[in-house]
């Protein structure tokens, strides 16, 4: 791992998942899920939930303060991938890749 206190921003980095599920479902979901899975060479993160969802072409003009584009900018200082997809009234999914260096 390349990056220093890598285990630290990865431990940061989930423990915003919880956070974002009760700001961006409202609370609302009936189901949530977040599977890490670890491999030889990366990390990989999937989180859903059938909340509320919300317009990602909005939240993806806000550049600041919100918490999945703080997820988004510890994910890139991790040099790795993060993708969303929501549908108003269907949910989120969040999938985020980070690579293993040694």
């Amino acid at each position: 791992m390349a990056y220093p206190n890598f285990k630290l921003k990865l431990f940061q980095l989930i423990a915003l998942f919880p956070t974002n599920y009760q700001s961006n479902s409202g609370s609302k979901a009936k189901k949530v899920s977040l599977s890490i899975s670890d491999y030889v060479n990366k990390i990989e993160m999937k989180y859903s939930d059938d909340g509320i969802g919300f317009d990602v072409l909005k939240i993806k003009k806000i550049t600041e303060g919100v918490g999945l584009f703080n997820m988004q900018n510890r994910v890139k200082t991790l040099g790795g991938s993060f993708t969303i997809k929501s549908t108003v009234t269907e949910g989120t999914m969040v999938h985020v890749v980070l690579p293993i260096k040694d």
